[in-house]
């Protein structure tokens, strides 16, 4: 019998374990109960944390530089990252085992569907969108992340003045989030120029970031505040 794809969900990754090594595995192993969510029953990520605090969440973090980098020198802030690769997960996890860090959570989910319904309205500080699959072919820009659906659901959870910080080295995919975001009224574009910023807060340069570089591409960062 042949599977019915018609009413698939279209998705902004494709789920593949990867490879792993058995260090990240064993890392997985001993530090996942500890920086590890269980999304079951869990109504509002942010509340996990022992500290009540601003936080700040990194949407496909890959192997977790950045994210550990920011949550290592912003210690009054709560972080929570998502990704879905377990070889990235592990590498996070190899960091933190040698270099703890209570003021960090990971979620191997999709992050829409976390999103949706592990986070309240309303209830994070910042979201970083670093370096998405670009999906460059024109038949796959459909999974691209920015899309109507997946803005609105990051607008909602986003506090009032809470920022959207999206970064890619694709000009088309720039473009289109540039484009999108400055059409629409909820959102307020940080860029004096209504384009993109130069020498963003925040963030380190990522594997990805230097990747594209290596490949002659121009970085784009864009950070829209929800107003």
């Amino acid at each position: 019998m042949l599977c019915n794809n018609k009413n698939r969900k279209i998705r902004s990754f494709v789920r593949r374990q990867g490879r792993w090594t058995k260090a990240q595995k064993r890392a997985i192993d001993s530090c996942w109960d500890l920086y590890g969510i269980d999304v079951k029953n869990q109504k509002n990520i942010p509340d996990l944390f022992l500290k009540k605090q601003p936080s700040w969440l990194e949407i496909g973090f890959g192997d977790g530089e950045n994210l550990y980098h920011m949550a290592k020198n912003n210690p009054h802030i709560n972080f929570i990252g998502i990704e879905v690769y377990l070889s990235g997960i592990g590498i996070l996890l190899q960091k933190l085992k040698l270099d703890p860090l209570p003021n960090l959570k990971i979620s191997r989910e999709d992050a829409i569907e976390v999103l949706s319904y592990n986070f309240t309205d309303n209830s994070m500080d910042k979201i970083f969108l670093l370096f998405p699959d670009p999906w460059h072919k024109k038949k796959h820009n459909k999974r691209r992340f920015v899309n109507k659906k997946n803005i609105d659901v990051m607008y909602k959870k986003l506090k009032t003045a809470g920022d959207l910080h999206i970064a890619t080295d694709w000009q088309d995919y720039a473009e289109h989030t540039l484009d999108t975001l400055n059409k629409d009224k909820r959102w307020q574009n940080k860029s004096s120029k209504f384009d993109y910023m130069q020498n963003p807060p925040h963030r380190i340069k990522t594997k990805f970031e230097k990747r594209g570089l290596k490949l002659g591409h121009k970085i784009y960062d864009m950070i829209f505040k929800k107003i």
